[in-house]
């Protein structure tokens, strides 16, 4: 990526065939990545299930990696109890180091179509 403007107007005057990437193209990781944040932070409506009391003290929610954990004991009636994560009413805390190892795969995963399809055009 040539960075500055005087720079890429310096670079095209050496050597014209010389590609310049548009904005569009410098904007595609980003636009990856919240896709991808997008996708990880939507996993937490995946219900999870509690079978015991204990259970539900320490559910851990996420996919494919749990990245939440939250107690939902006080819900938890006597019966198996299935609930997705709702961070305005349980408390929980996030597991920094599951969440952006859990991102990374989801990025990785959105990435490889595009890295594939580039390979085969050139």
């Amino acid at each position: 990526m040539i960075l500055g403007r005087r720079a890429r107007i310096y670079l095209r005057e050496l050597d014209p065939a010389v590609e310049i990437p548009s904005a569009r193209a410098r904007l595609g990781p980003f636009v990856l990545f919240g896709a991808a944040l997008f996708v990880v932070l939507a996993t937490l409506a995946i219900p999870v299930r509690a079978d015991s009391r204990a259970e539900a003290r320490h559910l851990r929610f996420g996919y494919p990696l749990h990245f939440v954990e939250g107690d939902v004991s006080q819900f938890w009636s006597g019966r198996p109890y299935t609930s997705p994560f709702s961070p305005w009413e349980d408390r929980g805390h996030v597991l920094a180091a599951e969440f952006l190892l859990d991102w990374a795969i989801v990025s990785a995963a959105l990435a490889v179509p595009f890295l594939v399809v580039r390979r085969r055009a050139s």
